[in-house]
């Protein structure tokens, strides 16, 4: 069980909790309650050179875009705090026929994304 101490970072949160790493709590006062501090999101360098394709095709060609995104938080139990930085690969596809598809869910996949690399 893990209380978030920082719970206004709603992306991060939102992330944290779809992973399924730790069943999140309000009550922090309990001691074998993990405290979880979250740091923001950071997003790393994308080469757009896929999307040249896809420009010469007419959006007909889908091109992928891996995008790594940086996942940082604090363990901070009664005897130590751990941080851990993990690295999280996600890829954005382009293609003219995702305009009208709407089922789009970053947060979840970057939650499944995100326990895969905590027990890696």
């Amino acid at each position: 069980m893990a209380f978030v101490m920082n719970p206004e970072l709603t992306e991060e949160y939102a992330i944290l909790k779809q992973s399924g790493i730790f069943t999140l709590t309000t009550d922090s006062l309990n001691d074998n309650v993990v405290k979880v501090r979250l740091a923001p999101l950071s997003r790393g360098f994308v080469c757009g050179n896929p999307m040249i394709a896809s420009i010469f095709t007419l959006g007909q060609l889908p091109v992928y875009l891996p995008t790594p995104y940086t996942f940082r938080f604090q363990e901070i139990s009664t005897l130590d705090s751990i941080s851990r930085d993990l690295k999280i690969q996600l890829a954005q596809r382009f293609w003219f026929w995702d305009m009208f598809a709407f089922k789009k869910n970053f947060k979840g996949k970057a939650g499944q994304a995100l326990l895969v690399s905590y027990y890696k």
